[in-house]
């Protein structure tokens, strides 16, 4: 018996417009490999142009010492509400633990230069024993702070 799950949890991102903050997670995902604290190694594009419905991405890194690979597809984009839904394709995540997995990430402005992001995951547990995936989704929680620092680090290095 499969069993349908959903589990989101938000953090408010100070310092950070909601646009650059979503432009980061749309168009530049693979400046995650930037940060050392993610382990993330790569962020390769097979297929299609980043930022758009359907392109295809391979993601190497370490996740509790395991060198994993993933292939995942981004199945929606909604740029009026600022959201952007991942779908597991291949990988780790559908093949050792879940039948099926989606995330979904939308920032939402607040004040003049916040916002707050929540990450929404979806997915299929093959039974009642499967762990839900807390610590990934803390995991990306964590992620927003570091871009956060790091677009500002990158504003100030273009304000004159």
């Amino acid at each position: 018996m499969s069993l349908f799950c959903k589990i989101e949890a938000e953090t408010e991102v100070l310092q950070a417009p909601s646009e650059k903050v979503y432009e980061f997670f749309k168009l530049r995902p693979y400046d995650l490999t930037k940060f050392p604290s993610t382990n993330i190694q790569s962020a390769n594009l097979l297929e299609g142009d980043w930022g758009t419905k359907g392109c295809l991405v391979r993601w190497n890194y370490s996740y509790e010492g395991k060198a994993i690979s993933d292939k995942e597809m981004v199945e929606a984009i909604d740029d009026k509400n600022r959201s952007i839904t991942w779908k597991m394709v291949e990988g780790h995540l559908i093949t050792k633990i879940y039948k099926s997995f989606k995330a979904v990430i939308q920032v939402t402005p607040k004040g003049d230069d916040g916002c707050v992001v929540r990450f929404i995951m979806e997915y299929e547990k093959p039974n009642e024993e499967t762990m839900d995936p807390h610590g990934k989704l803390q995991f990306s929680l964590n992620l927003c702070k570091e871009i956060a620092g790091y677009l500002m680090e990158e504003q100030s290095q273009v304000a004159p």
